[in-house]
């Protein structure tokens, strides 16, 4: 099981990556929101270039390091275009149609109802 490890992490580092360079010591894997089709082309265009490389390949004591992970502005800003885009309207009510068990509370629903247990929200 040990020696198959890497080669199910190498299979889903190919699968998820948008870009994947081998190295003689490392493996680099460029990830992506772009690549798995997450984001629009509107939201792409809101997203720059970075050029990045990685800090160091050796430790203090002149080991190989084992993994480097980095995160850039693209990361962050992938996931917030992500959230602030959205260009689809939700609706508790429509939500709450698809229950059996909350359509008993649709009727309820309404100002005039919620009107007799708070009077200030009708005014």
């Amino acid at each position: 099981m040990d020696t198959a490890v890497p080669f199910v992490f190498l299979f889903y580092a190919t699968q998820f990556s948008k870009e994947l360079k081998f190295d003689s010591k490392m493996l680099e894997a460029h990830l992506s929101l772009e690549h798995l089709n997450f984001l629009k082309k509107s939201q792409v265009k809101q997203l720059k270039q970075i050029e990045s490389v990685f800090d160091k390949e050796t430790s203090t004591n002149g080991d190989d390091l084992l993994a480097q992970i980095y995160l850039d502005d693209n990361f962050f800003n992938s996931f917030t275009s992500l959230f602030t885009t959205i260009e689809k309207m939700f609706s508790l009510r429509d939500f709450a149609k698809s229950y059996p068990k909350a359509k008993q509370f649709l009727s309820m629903a309404t100002t005039t109802m919620i009107g007799k247990v708070l009077p200030s929200i009708t005014d």
